[in-house]
């Protein structure tokens, strides 16, 4: 099976393609795609991967969960706007295999796997990973080889070099859960194993000890069960009255069980007589913390009483000390207003005299203020008469600028008329061609009008005859069919020698019935071929009429195509002129050409006149704008200094009426400076005498205040030594309640007493010394008992048996341990047999690690000897490559990469450390390798007959990369291996220095160049082949024309 190559791609609604084909030369070549960022190139190569696999690796994370879709595909691979799972790709290969997916269809990938490996190679589990490792390299980080989880990574790497069949095998063999199900089994068996030895064991020693009770049964003697029952009753029964428990009521018992029983009963009761002994001897010192809690219970305590008497004395005399201090204070306060009403006085005689000192003063500053604010008013007023002359000049200038204005706007309308009146001009005479045009097309139409309807008539009557004729040729047909069939059958019974004619007995010669016979089955056919060519005739007839008609519609037709052009051009000529009428106010009579070209005349010859006087009127408008801003700013200034002379005024005013206001309010009659002098004299002795006297009453008032404070202090005390007697006489209460309740607790009446607690005591160490008598009685009843105990422990030991071994197992004790025995040994066989299994499987996964070993010898390291060969070609800076490595597990194959340098001695240096190449390399690095690994995988593992690289914008790294060794590569892979590169690019110069160097060696090489975003999906140039590609084409078209030939 020969090699295939991609033909053509065709794209549909596809993210950022709308309508995308692309035809290619089926043989080993570029394409090349060229565009900035953003128009599709990386969406180019997913269409492919997504017609290819169904899905798109570099999406995979954010689509989908846990292998569960959560975006569908409509939501990102449909283009925006178009209809949802409209997208569809179509792949079209040399051999004319074609592959197409949409959202209805979806080819599986066996299919795909079947069209694009190479016979022999076996199943293909996961097309996507061969492709991605062999074909694919995407821009995306996680698309290159060098970024993804080494589990990826390994199975990227097995699957197209032929070991994951090897390894798919050590696994089962060898995984988890075949280890566990291997070691689970032999834990089974061998817990089994146990099983039947414990059982052995165990009925051995029920043996053993069965003998051994019979023995000491026959050697013994002793009491009657009876005896050992009545003996224990009588124990129980002073046991349950001397401890004071209740009686048990238990029957059926066993001598045994109730001497066991009886012996818990007696610990019970003797552990309550000694608690009891116990709680009674501690209630010794409860008696004693009764009595002192009674005697402070009283309520006449002398305690009590004592801090009621020394609490009413203190609040006594605490009372006396505040009215004292009271009174004090009452005769401070009425001083200190005595006090105050002076220092008023003697303020308000003051104030009294500065204001009559301050009068004379004002009424000097008020006159010079009123003079100054005259003489600002006055200078005001001069420069407001300024202002208003330039205001004059300056707008008469204004009128005149905006006269011009007016006159410019019309004459700028006048203007656009007279452009309007020219276009209305140039609409007239293109309306009077496409009239001219129509009136041509309608009448060359009715010149061939008749020779249409006629030939449309003749081909209507050649219809309906060639209907007839052919339903005249079906019934010949199947008339000429029966005829055949019936003559055929007769004909078939009729021989050579035959006279007679079966149907209608007539005699012919011999042979001559037989050649009539043949002769008439053929008859029929003459009628069927007559009819044929009347149809075949009319059909001619008809082709002929219905191309005339074709050649006569396009006359036909031609006035409809041009009447819509003919009456714009009417309307828009029409409706230019009713506007051009309007903008002039002319009525139909008006020659609207002439109209304009004189309103335009006279318009701008007004607006000169105008333009003139405002040049003019300028140099005076500029003088008055200068005047005017002076005016403004003295004006400014002038007013505010009037304004602060007014307040000035106004203020110095106002505080005259003030002062003299103030002067009539205080009433003093036609007071003088001097006699306000003599009063302010008077006052100030009597305030001095006034505060001699407050310092005496308020020593009086501290003296008072500095008693009151000890006795304040003997109160508090005094009420806190009350309320601590109060609540010590409380607590006794609550203590003699709470005692007396412990006392009841331990089973005594009454209060506590001595008497009553030697009497109880007496009671429980006489109960404690019977308890004992009666253990010993029962210990001496028990050794009498050994017997029965034999008995019983026998019956344990044979019901134990019974449950193992049944009935047979205790008549037949020898038999049954010979069963046990017997199933002992195919036990072991089993567990020999599965750990034999065991050893075996490991052995031969040991061998399949040794493979593993070879897998890195025989494949691993020829693939990494390659890298370093395309590294070394291809990389501007080779530095450090990156190398595989498989280690073996005991269950599965771990793969990791590593870094080789060039520099055998930085080698040697760094090769023991164990880092890897994603935290050493850079990400143009890391890139580049990941270039050269898919070069190197692709030439090496051979698995495809699409020997294809599909590379999205693998020079963006170009630092890297040389480009031009790149470009080296690139073609040696094209002529020397027969490969098809698909690549792109996102810079054009970049692009056109490839397709050169493809030109000069004579290789294909196609280009698409995409150009702009649109709404209908991205716009490119169509395809453009050099001469070898075009070479290809044509020989592929020939062929193919050849063919259906």
């Amino acid at each position: 099976m020969n090699d295939v190559y991609l033909s053509s791609i065709n794209i549909e609604d596809f993210r950022t393609f709308g309508e995308f084909s692309v035809e290619l030369p089926a043989a080993p070549g570029l394409l090349l795609l060229t565009g900035t960022n953003g128009l599709g190139k990386s969406s180019f190569f997913d269409a492919i991967e997504w017609a290819l696999t169904g899905n798109i690796r570099r999406f995979t994370p954010y689509v989908s969960r846990q292998g569960n879709t959560v975006i569908p595909d409509r939501d990102y691979l449909t283009r925006n706007g178009a209809d949802p799972d409209s997208h569809a790709v179509t792949l079209q290969f040399s051999e004319g295999e074609s592959i197409r997916r949409s959202a209805s269809q979806k080819p599986s990938a066996a299919e795909v796997a079947a069209l694009l490996a190479r016979p022999g190679r076996g199943q293909i589990t996961d097309l996507g990973t061969h492709l991605a490792m062999t074909h694919f390299l995407g821009q995306a980080e996680r698309q290159r080889f060098t970024s993804r989880e080494s589990d990826d990574q390994w199975a990227a790497l097995k699957g197209p070099s032929g070991v994951d069949r090897l390894e798919l095998i050590r696994t089962r063999l060898r995984g988890r859960s075949t280890t566990i199900a291997f070691n689970n089994r032999v834990k089974a068996e061998q817990a089994r194993i146990a099983d039947i030895e414990k059982e052995i064991a165990d009925w051995q020693g029920w043996q053993a000890q069965l003998e051994r009770l019979r023995t000491a049964v026959r050697a013994g003697g002793g009491l009657s069960e009876g005896d050992v029952l009545s003996g224990a009753r009588v124990i129980e029964a002073e046991i349950v009255s001397i401890a004071g428990l209740k009686p048990a009521g238990i029957s059926g018992e066993t001598a045994s069980q109730l001497l066991a029983r009886l012996a818990g009963l007696l610990d019970t009761g003797t552990k309550q007589v000694s608690e009891r002994v116990a709680r009674l001897t501690g209630a010794s010192a409860l008696i004693e913390r009764y009595q002192l809690q009674a005697g402070l219970a009283r309520e006449d305590s002398p305690n009590l009483l004592g801090a009621r008497q020394q609490l009413d004395d203190a609040r006594k005399a605490t009372a006396d000390a505040q009215a004292r201090v009271t009174n004090s204070n009452g005769a401070v306060t009425a001083q200190s207003e005595v006090l105050t009403s002076a220092g008023a006085e003697i303020g308000r005689l003051e104030a009294a005299r500065a204001d009559l000192v301050g009068q004379d003063e004002l009424t000097t500053m008020i006159e010079a203020a009123r003079a100054e604010l005259n003489a600002h008013t006055t200078a005001l007023d001069e420069q407001r008469r300024l202002l208003s002359e330039a205001d004059g000049i300056i707008s008469a200038h204004a009128a005149a600028a905006a006269e011009e204005a007016r006159l410019q706007s019309i004459a700028a309308q006048t203007r656009a008329d007279l452009d309007m009146s020219s276009r209305l001009a140039e609409l007239i005479a293109y309306a009077r061609d496409r009239q001219a045009e129509l009136s041509e097309a309608v009448s060359a139409a009715a010149e061939v009008k008749g020779n249409y309807d006629a030939a449309v008539d003749r081909r209507q009557r050649l219809s309906v005859s060639i209907g007839e004729q052919r339903a005249e040729l079906a019934e010949a047909e199947r008339h000429a069919s029966a005829i055949t069939a019936a003559v055929a059958a007769i004909a078939s019974h009729i021989h050579e020698d035959d006279e007679t004619c079966p149907v209608c007995q007539a005699n012919y010669p011999a042979g001559e019935l037989k050649l009539l016979a043949n002769e008439a089955a053929r008859s029929g056919n003459a009628r069927v071929a007559e009819i044929t060519g009347r149809v075949e005739d009319l059909a001619v007839q008809i082709a002929v009429v219905t191309q005339r008609i074709d050649e006569i519609s396009p006359t036909l037709a031609r006035p409809t195509s041009l009447e819509p052009d003919a009456s714009r051009a009417r309307q828009a000529a029409s409706d230019l002129a009713a506007a051009l009428r309007q903008s002039l106010k002319a009525d139909d009579r008006d020659d609207l050409a002439s109209l304009a070209v004189s309103r335009d005349t006279a318009a701008q010859s007004q607006l000169a006149d105008a333009r003139g006087r405002v040049v003019a009127q300028l140099p005076t408008a500029l003088a008055a704008e200068q005047r005017r801003a002076t005016a403004t700013t003295e004006i400014v200034q002038l007013t505010n200094r009037a304004t602060a002379a007014t307040t000035r005024l106004n203020r110095l005013v106002a505080e005259g009426r003030d002062g003299r206001e103030r002067i009539a309010a205080r009433g003093i009659p036609t007071p003088t400076v001097d006699e306000i002098g003599k009063l302010l004299a008077t006052r100030r002795g009597e305030l001095e005498a006034a505060r001699k006297r407050l310092g005496e009453l308020e020593g009086d008032a501290a003296a008072a205040l500095a008693a009151l404070k000890p006795l304040e202090l003997q109160l508090v005390a005094r009420e806190t030594e009350l309320a601590n007697a109060e609540s010590a006489q409380n607590n006794a209460v609550q203590a003699t309640q709470e005692l007396t309740r412990q006392w009841i607790t331990l089973g005594l009446a009454g209060t506590p007493n001595r008497a009553t607690l030697e009497a109880a005591q007496s009671a429980a160490e006489k109960a404690a010394t019977d308890l004992a008598l009666l253990g010993n009685a029962l210990k001496g009843l028990s050794s009498l008992t050994q017997d029965l105990l034999l008995e019983e422990e026998m019956a344990t030991v044979l019901a134990q048996m019974l449950a193992a071994g049944g009935d047979d197992g205790v008549n037949d004790p020898d038999a049954y341990l010979k069963t046990l025995q017997s199933r002992l040994q195919p036990a072991r066989v089993a567990l020999k047999l599965s750990q034999d299994a065991q050893d075996a499987i490991n052995k031969y996964t040991v061998t399949l690690g040794e493979r593993a070993e070879e897998y890195n010898r025989e494949v691993l390291q020829p693939l990494n000897e390659r890298i370093l060969e395309f590294n070394a070609a291809m990389l501007s800076t080779p530095g450090a490559s990156v190398q595989f490595k498989a280690n073996k597990r005991v269950d599965r194959t771990d793969f990791e990469m590593q870094l080789e340098y060039d520099d055998q001695i930085e080698n040697s240096l760094l090769s023991g450390r164990k880092v890897p190449p994603q935290v050493v390399l850079s990400e143009g690095q890391l890139a580049a390798n990941g270039f050269s690994i898919l070069c190197a995988a692709s030439t090496a593992y051979r698995w495809s007959r699409w020997r294809a690289l599909l590379l999205d914008d693998p020079l963006q790294h170009n630092d890297i990369i040389h480009t031009a060794a790149f470009v080296d590569v690139m073609r040696n892979l094209v002529e020397l291996e027969g490969y098809q590169l698909i690549m792109s690019s996102h810079d054009r110069a970049e692009s056109d220095f490839i397709a050169r160097k493809f030109d000069a060696a004579g290789l294909a090489c196609t280009r698409v160049l995409l150009t702009a975003p649109a709404e209908t999906g991205v716009v490119y140039d169509p395809p453009s082949f050099n001469v070898a590609a075009g070479r290809a084409l044509s020989a592929r078209t020939g062929a193919a024309s050849a063919t259906s030939a």
